[in-house]
């Protein structure tokens, strides 16, 4: 096999095998903790710009099978892995995981020791890397020097649910201004996940999908909306400042819910800092305890930015926390129906301890 190469910011080199698209791909190099769902964590906007190292030893023994993803494509930058399956063995698939990559253009090596990647970055926090196929180790440090860093590249402008939702016409509203049949969820689009549109459309919602760079309280009063939720996506928060005071307006008039880079973006408006974590919470085994009623969840996560406990705005709660590192994983507004949780309850890939935020959310949507 076609030998590859992936280098990292710091000069360590990992050499393994070509898989994917051919070429070289730049991006920052994070893990995931996942056995199964390396499809899903494959097509979640939230991991635009990035390299998805997986610790899981073989990836792509049950291919892949279109209903499963998360977004209309591949959204990674490339993919690290210690064992690619040759074959695969289920009834739902529909094409091979390399057969895929190459459809999707992502490139890929494996062959690598993905824990010893692990551990370096565990250790030294993730970095920018880059995967060659075709270039010496010395070309392909050039074009990562040359390249911008994960939090400069833009990734905050993306929306992802606007460029597919017409091909499912009858389930999912997009921008409808017909007179509303059920209770309206507009859902601000960072960047959003399948699952969880489909978590909104499975309780009887009607969802509407807009922009979230372009929201504001009266493009969404137009909607005739009766609950906001603020979506995940990619990208570093603090980027967005500039909306900020908007979605503020927001969550004065409406009931809203945050996950993950949504979750962030609230607290942010109401004055949170947001900081980077060293390596991030990638992966569906991340426990978080509820601090009203000391309930443990294990929770499916994927973030590297996190709220800070510093200065935390006086008109918000914690109220869950990560048991690893006692980052806060959730809160809510002690004025208005607003709270967010940083893990995802959609699972997807993940436990479903945590499926039960959204019936919290349609509570509070009166």
């Amino acid at each position: 096999m076609k030998k590859a190469l992936l280098v990292l910011s710091d000069g360590r080199c990992f050499e393994g095998k070509a898989c994917g698209f051919g070429g070289q791909s730049v991006g920052e190099v994070v893990f995931n903790t996942s056995m199964t769902g390396y499809q899903e964590i494959l097509t979640d906007p939230s991991y635009a710009g990035q390299i998805v190292n997986f610790t899981s030893s073989h990836i792509g023994n049950y291919g892949i099978c279109a209903a499963d993803s998360q977004s209309d494509g591949a959204a990674v930058a490339g993919i690290v892995m210690q064992d690619l399956s040759a074959e695969t063995s289920h009834f739902r698939s529909e094409i091979s995981l390399n057969s895929w990559l190459i459809e999707q253009g992502v490139v890929g090596i494996y062959g690598v020791d993905t824990r010893e990647l692990t551990r370096h970055i565990r250790d030294r926090g993730a970095m920018m890397g880059i995967i060659s196929h075709d270039l010496s180790q010395e070309a392909a440090v050039e074009i990562l020097e040359d390249s911008p860093k994960y939090g400069d590249s833009g990734l905050e402008t993306r929306s992802s649910a606007a460029d597919w939702v017409e091909e499912v016409e009858g389930r999912i509203v997009f921008s409808d201004l017909r007179e509303r049949q059920k209770t309206r969820i507009v859902v601000l689009d960072f960047g959003v996940k399948y699952n969880i549109l489909e978590s909104l459309l499975s309780r009887d919602l009607e969802v509407v999908v807009i922009p979230g760079m372009s929201a504001d309280v009266d493009t969404i009063r137009a909607l005739d909306a009766d609950g906001i939720l603020f979506s995940n996506g990619p990208g570093d928060p603090m980027k967005m400042a500039a909306i900020f005071p908007r979605l503020a307006k927001v969550c004065e008039q409406f009931p809203c819910f945050g996950i993950c880079l949504g979750h962030q973006l609230i607290c942010a408006a109401f004055g949170a800092k947001i900081y980077k974590l060293p390596f991030g919470h990638r992966g569906p085994n991340h426990p978080v305890q509820d601090l009203g009623n000391n309930r443990v969840m294990m929770t499916s996560q994927n973030h590297g930015y996190a709220v800070s406990e510093d200065h935390f705005p006086a008109v918000l709660a914690v109220t869950q926390i990560n048991l690893n590192d006692r980052s806060i994983e959730a809160f809510e507004h002690l004025a208005f129906p607003v709270f967010g949780v940083q893990y995802h309850p959609e699972a997807g890939p993940g436990p479903h301890d945590a499926d039960g935020v959204f019936d919290a959310f349609v509570s509070i949507l009166g």
